[in-house]
């Protein structure tokens, strides 16, 4: 299948499955512990995209999502139900600093075919094929 235009986001929208593995060649990245535990507990990453351009990762993390030519932009605004402003003014609240603005950061995937795939420089790899 090809890539997807902006005229067809609707043959993207639907669930997926994400796979992780360490990349050919990245595994001296990983101590031998790391690469151990990360063979041992291979996480499996579930992916909702939606008609209306918005996501759900991880059942925790949503937001919307933007097309641009091979690649899915995702901007998160709401993490297990808090939104980052939610989240700043608990911590200020509390007392404490507010260290998980990252988690609000914009990621994206690749498309590639019909699966989705996580950018190649990281050292562990996150390929999304459409769940069914």
């Amino acid at each position: 299948m090809a890539a997807p235009s902006m005229r067809d986001w609707q043959s993207l929208a639907g669930k997926y499955i994400g796979r992780q593995s360490v990349r050919p060649g990245k595994e001296e990245s990983l101590t031998p512990a790391e690469l151990k535990r990360f063979v041992k507990n291979a996480e499996v990453v579930p992916l909702e995209l939606f008609p209306n351009r918005s996501f759900n990762y991880k059942a925790a993390t949503k937001g919307s999502c933007e097309l641009r030519e091979d690649r899915i932009v995702f901007k998160p605004t709401e993490l297990g139900g808090q939104t980052r402003e939610g989240m700043e003014a608990a911590a200020m609240s509390a007392g404490r600093a507010f260290t998980l603005g990252w988690l609000f950061n914009p990621f994206e995937l690749i498309i590639e075919g019909a699966d989705l795939v996580s950018n190649e420089s990281q050292t562990v790899a996150t390929r999304f094929t459409r769940e069914g």
